[in-house]
């Protein structure tokens, strides 16, 4: 008797030790939630206190996870689990009812309510992306307010999609949605082939040998290509003057030059350092020091325009059109029967 006694009494104290780190250890996962909440790290706290309600079934937890869900924007979810909690007698939702019911008025005012009237029933029903039933749907949906995306599938009926605006509140936003129905492909088996005519080789005309239509005599178009072979051909002969006159300095700058170093060097001139104006011995070196350097100038400008204005000329004589006129020759017998007599145009 005194050793069953003994061991149910030990019974009791290992109980109570287990309740006690039970209730040690909720504690420390509501303060660890809470703890988050103040961090703004809301998704964790709600993982937290969801794992909280699962294992307990405490009000408190479901409440906490309705104000989570409300910190991430997840209003039907949120009013859902406030209205739940606060329907209950829980000693901590009577301690906390007033800040409770102020949450549940927040979350409101971003709920509206939806009705969908759908004109087939056992149409699923897919509101926001998420399957909520098949039509028809007894009571009002309620949703997040602002642009909703409704969805309708049905067998033998096409898909329908609609976006409609949910105004927050009590309102309730209607919403009609007819599914067409999906046509039958036709059989084209059963349709009948055509009855074959009497003569089953058809009599196949010869295509009309195609005409071409002698080109228009268009005198404005020649006057215009003659006027624009003219311009360019008197602009290509102004280039090429224009360049040989060019090429010509050229020619005689470079002979001047010779001329000029010829007589710099047989005069004995001799340039001391990089001045100009520097010689040793000689004569009248600095004259001809200085025709040498113009006629080199003349010579390299010469040649530069010269090739330049060359190669416009070359360039404008080569697009401009051309000028070939058009000839015919024709040949016949005279009307008096001997000779020939040609005529053409020119």
């Amino acid at each position: 008797m005194c050793r069953r006694s003994l061991s149910a009494a030990l019974l009791v104290v290992a109980l109570g030790r287990s309740a006690a780190a039970q209730t040690v250890d909720v504690e420390a996962e509501h303060q660890r939630g809470v703890a988050l909440r103040n961090e703004r790290r809301d998704a964790e706290a709600l993982e937290v206190f969801r794992g909280l309600y699962e294992r307990t079934g405490e009000v408190r937890a479901l409440a906490r996870v309705a104000l989570a869900e409300a910190a991430l924007s997840r209003w039907v979810d949120a009013e859902a689990h406030l209205q739940r909690a606060l329907g209950t007698a829980d000693a901590w939702v009577a301690q906390n009812r007033a800040s409770l019911e102020q949450g549940l008025a927040a979350v409101r005012q971003h709920i509206g309510t939806l009705a969908v009237h759908v004109n087939v029933a056992g149409a699923e029903l897919l509101v926001a992306g998420l399957s909520v039933g098949t039509t028809p749907i007894g009571r009002p949906l309620r949703v997040a307010a602002g642009p909703v995306e409704v969805e309708v599938r049905a067998p033998r009926r096409g898909p329908a999609r609609r976006t409609v605006s949910v105004r927050p509140g009590a309102e309730v936003t209607g919403l009609d949605i007819e599914l067409p129905p999906v046509e039958a492909a036709p059989n084209f088996a059963d349709a009948t082939a055509p009855t074959p005519t009497s003569d089953p080789t058809p009599t196949l005309e010869p295509d009309p040998a195609p005409t071409t239509a002698p080109p228009a005599f268009e005198p404005n178009a020649r006057r215009e290509r003659a006027a624009r072979r003219a311009t360019l051909e008197t602009l290509s002969t102004t280039s090429l003057v224009i360049g040989g006159a060019g090429l010509l300095t050229s020619v005689i700058g470079l002979g001047l030059r010779e001329s000029a170093v010829s007589t710099f060097n047989r005069n004995g001139c001799l340039l001391l350092g990089e001045d100009p104006q520097s010689f040793a011995n000689g004569y009248d070196c600095a004259e001809r020091y200085s025709q040498g350097e113009t006629a080199t100038t003349a010579a390299i400008a010469g040649l530069t325009i010269g090739v330049a204005f060359a190669v416009t000329g070359v360039v404008l004589r080569a697009v401009a059109p051309s000028s070939t006129a058009r000839r015919a020759v024709a040949c016949g017998p005279s009307t008096t029967g001997v000779g020939v007599l040609c005529g053409g145009r020119f």
